[in-house]
């Protein structure tokens, strides 16, 4: 588009119709660099972040949640979050995270959600309200979200995560009544 503007005006410069043309290619290039918000189109986005996953939900209007942060399992050498993570937040233009979810207290996703925690603006965390074993990671994800005094909020099945009036997060698992526990932190997940 800004080529052909360019050998447009080029083409046209000398003519009584220039400044129409002018006119009609700003009005384009306006509209193309803000489709996003014209289209109020939203994204979400699954990073590769190790052993785990992790999903970046964005809106037209600015809202971020991360699902997740990935990591490798019992590897406090590798930066999931500072390495994967944030860099494609930043490359977003993306300033704060409002909500990051936490699916559950496994290294594979929760490592990152710890570095994004202590080295990026995050708003609110929430978690499955279960009961989970109080392992290293655990203790230190409670302590990076207590010494930023980030709210935290449990969930469980039949809560609904009010966003605004266009987004909604139902919580489906896990159901308060079924807990099971037998080793596998997985059976806490959201």
């Amino acid at each position: 588009l800004f080529y052909t503007a360019i050998i447009m005006a080029y083409m046209f410069i000398k003519t009584k119709y220039f400044k129409y043309i002018a006119i009609i290619f700003s009005i384009l290039f306006c509209i193309s660099v803000n489709m996003d918000y014209i289209l109020k189109r939203n994204t979400v986005t699954f990073l590769n972040v190790g052993e785990g996953n992790s999903a970046v939900y964005n809106t037209y209007d600015g809202f971020t949640a991360v699902i997740d942060g990935g990591g490798h399992f019992m590897d406090f050498v590798i930066n999931i979050a500072i390495l994967n993570l944030i860099p494609y937040l930043e490359y977003k233009g993306i300033e704060k995270v409002d909500v990051l979810f936490i699916s559950n207290t496994l290294e594979k996703n929760c490592k990152g959600a710890i570095e994004l925690i202590e080295n990026f603006d995050v708003s609110a965390v929430v978690m499955s309200d279960y009961n989970f074993a109080k392992t290293g990671i655990y203790t230190r994800l409670i302590e990076s979200i207590n010494e930023r005094n980030i709210p935290l909020y449990k969930i469980s099945s039949g809560d609904v995560i009010n966003i605004n009036d266009d987004i909604n997060f139902e919580v489906l698992y896990p159901i308060s009544e079924n807990h099971i526990y037998d080793g596998n932190e997985g059976h806490g997940s959201i």
